[in-house]
């Protein structure tokens, strides 16, 4: 195979993941996810978790009911139906582009941290002072070749 058809190759294979992505996503962003507390509100969110419609129950706002969590409440149920597009993204996306990739577009998990670098400190039997001033007496600091 030549060089050239192997790019081309590569090339209709990227498009064809991009369209099945694509595709995947406007199926997703079609679909609806609801949650809610009971007998004070119901929202429903697409699959891109974008709010559609929120549903007051009746009487939630009567004084018995306690209406001054009524945003906390809605918060909460708008917060569970993100979260269930969020895992049915995950799923959708895992089987076209893996489960960390899914993962990190639809921010299930953050990008994995980087293993932290060794850090370079002063000798142990040395404290700080000490340990720069042994550096001024053997001329550490007095040397300065880029100078003329």
């Amino acid at each position: 195979m030549h060089v050239l058809d192997e790019i081309d190759a590569a090339v209709r294979h990227h498009s064809a993941r991009r369209r099945q992505l694509a595709l995947a996503q406007a199926e997703l962003a079609e679909r609806r996810f609801t949650d809610e507390v009971p007998d004070v509100v119901r929202v429903t969110v697409n699959g891109a978790g974008e709010l559609l419609d929120i549903e007051l129950a009746p009487g939630c706002l009567d004084a018995d009911r306690r209406p001054h969590l009524l945003g906390d409440r809605i918060t909460a149920a708008v917060a569970a139906a993100r979260r269930k597009a969020a895992g049915a993204a995950r799923e959708a996306l895992s089987e076209l582009i893996g489960e960390r990739g899914a993962a990190w577009i639809t921010g299930g998990d953050a990008e994995p941290e980087p293993p932290p670098r060794g850090r370079r400190s002063a000798p142990e039997d040395q404290g700080t002072d000490e340990y720069f001033e042994d550096k001024d007496s053997s001329g550490f600091l007095e040397e300065q070749p880029w100078r003329p």
